[in-house]
């Protein structure tokens, strides 16, 4: 994701004010220690900082393909479990459509493709791994996009 302002960078930690002054805020008259203000502005860095960082992490999919042999019946359904690096299994991840440029002007693959997809019905994740269930066993390997992990 692009951001149209540069984060405003302030590295001096300052120290924070007590719980009191936090609780009640300045009155007026007084005046403050730079030493507040340094706390602040930094604590306001480093918060916008992780911000921006998680929506890069949001905004960024992960390429899966899944394997035609690689589904295996179990009950009324079909399961595949596929080896991904760095996820966790608290992620919760959207899966999306990831249509392969060479076969996007092609009327005929891209209906194939959208009906593999579309047997795709839930799917959970594990530290490593993500198991995709289908109702259907897709005919095709089929390269599917986990967003936001």
């Amino acid at each position: 994701m692009q951001f149209n302002e540069d984060l405003p960078k302030w590295e001096a930690a300052g120290s924070a004010p007590p719980e009191t002054l936090q609780n009640t805020g300045f009155v007026a008259g007084y005046k403050p220690p730079a030493a507040f203000f340094n706390w602040l502005f930094n604590r306001i860095y480093k918060s916008i900082k992780e911000l921006r960082g998680k929506t890069e992490e949001i905004g960024r999919v992960i390429d899966v393909t899944l394997t035609v042999n690689g589904w295996l019946a179990e009950g009324d359904f079909y399961k595949q479990e596929v080896a991904v690096f760095g996820i966790k299994s608290d992620y919760n991840p959207a899966l999306v459509k990831r249509i392969d440029r060479s076969i996007q002007n092609n009327d005929r693959l891209v209906k194939a493709y959208e009906k593999n997809f579309s047997f795709i019905f839930d799917g959970d994740t594990k530290n490593g791994s993500v198991i995709f269930y289908a109702y259907k066993k897709p005919g095709a390997n089929i390269k599917v996009g986990l967003k936001g992990v």
